[in-house]
């Protein structure tokens, strides 16, 4: 079909014109290191949660920056590209093409292509949609267990997989049986309990500062914006602390009510459409802050909810001059959104900017200048967060580091015992290497 080959050509286009320069990137302190460097195991318990396949592509595609970046950028097209297949399969019409092209251009998307550590959120949205591709086409009970096994090893994202299945039989295909799906649910406990446990024992998954009811639609409110205005995508949001913005959490329950209601409503007169949003809102639960985590909200969460988004938009009721007027916006907003991963510091100076009541946002700042390589830019960084946070003591097991590379040892000392005085366990620990005269010093970046 001319329209296809046309948009795959197109999505090519893109991910060379907005994605290659992330190629050139180095690697970033921002869990770069940890998931590339970690053993090849099943559990892959450094990390918190199992994904061996994704660390398996690591060790088999290579670690180096440049390898890490261009196989990212190619996971991507190859997402893109499944995305154009299964709207072709849905719509039937030339306009199958816009919803690949949107999703390929969309700003959040620069998180997990430029980001060696988004390898996961690609691997994972690879091995969903090949399997709701070829369900479209014709149910295949064995290949669909397999690739769900598959996409479970790369991140627990694919978990809803079996319920997008459901729905697409429920909605688009009601003649066929689905009971077999239902086998595939002791795969999906048993990766759940794996992940909550092993995130949980690591501190990923906290007690959260406000009420279930208030931080799940906090987060609903942000991803929404995120995902219709995105503008000022941050690699980190602090979360929201009492007392809870009051419209914040009714545009959240409005989102959230949006996506459980729209595919009943529309379940009649627009079942492709119906399908999509029930994909998307399916697709979305993992990313729901159901469980509170420290990244209660993150653009890569949003990755693979994308994708049932934007396939409303192979709609014939869409205005024919929305989708290039999206893409136009998108192209550039998409392209500088991926030069903030340049350099660690680059990503997160707007952190700084955007939280300056937060210790933990400049703390990050100053721990960039350091793993760019700069402990004298890092020093009045790390400086101000005690002069702003009286008692706060966060930075100064790195503040003492800092210090130590810069040759002023008797400063890094003195840092190093307010930060173990005010219960800094890195800062303990350097203190203790002092007493043993031993030279070695910790990692800015743990």
């Amino acid at each position: 079909m001319r329209s296809a080959r046309l948009g795959a050509a197109a999505l090519g286009a893109i991910a060379l014109a907005v994605f290659a320069q992330a190629a050139r990137f180095p690697l970033t302190c921002w869990d770069d290191p940890l998931h590339l460097g970690t053993p090849l195991s099943l559990l892959t318990r450094p990390l918190g949660y199992p994904i061996p396949l994704t660390v398996a592509s690591y060790a088999l595609l290579g670690r180096s920056a440049l390898a890490a970046h261009a196989w990212n950028v190619a996971l991507h097209l190859v997402v893109a590209l499944l995305v154009l297949a299964l709207s072709f399969e849905l719509w039937r019409d030339r306009r199958a093409i816009w919803p690949a092209l949107l999703f390929a251009a969309h700003p959040l998307v620069a998180e997990p292509v430029a980001w060696a550590t988004g390898r996961k959120d690609l691997l994972a949205a690879a091995l969903v949609l090949s399997p709701v591709l070829l369900h479209v086409r014709r149910r295949r009970p064995l290949v669909t267990t397999i690739l769900y096994a598959l996409a479970l090893a790369c991140k627990p994202s694919a978990l809803p997989l079996p319920a997008i299945l459901w729905a697409y039989d429920r909605l688009l295909a009601p003649e066929r049986k689905s009971g077999w799906l239902f086998a595939l649910a002791p795969l999906a406990i048993v990766d759940l309990l794996l992940a909550a446990s092993g995130d949980r024992a690591l501190g990923g998954i906290r007690a959260a500062s406000l009420p279930f009811w208030e931080h799940v639609p906090l987060a609903a409110a942000l991803e929404a914006a995120h995902l219709f205005a995105p503008v000022d995508l941050l690699p980190r949001y602090m979360p929201r602390t009492v007392p809870a913005p009051r419209l914040a959490i009714a545009l959240g329950l409005v989102v959230l009510a949006a996506l459980v209601s729209a595919p009943l409503l529309l379940r009649r007169r627009a079942k492709v459409a119906a399908f999509a949003i029930a994909y998307a809102g399916l697709a979305y639960l993992p990313a729901a802050d159901l469980l509170h985590r420290t990244r209660f909200v993150a653009d890569s969460y949003l990755y693979l909810p994308l994708t049932g988004l934007c396939l409303l938009f192979g709609s014939r009721r869409i205005p024919r001059w929305a989708p290039p007027v999206l893409l136009a916006l998108y192209l550039p907003l998409c392209f500088f959104q991926v030069r903030t991963w340049r350099s660690n510091v680059t990503l997160f100076a707007p952190v700084a900017a955007a939280y300056p009541d937060s210790p933990t946002a400049w703390k990050q700042l100053g721990d960039s200048y350091m793993c760019d390589g700069d402990p004298a830019r890092a020093v009045p960084i790390y400086e101000s967060v005690e002069a702003r946070f009286p008692g706060n003591t966060v930075a100064c097991g790195n503040l003492g580091l800092a210090y130590a590379r810069l040759g002023r040892r008797r400063d890094a000392v003195r840092a190093w015992e307010r930060g173990a005085q005010g219960g800094d366990p890195k800062a303990a620990a350097q203190l203790a290497r002092v007493a043993e005269r031993r030279g070695s010093v910790l990692d800015p970046r743990r």
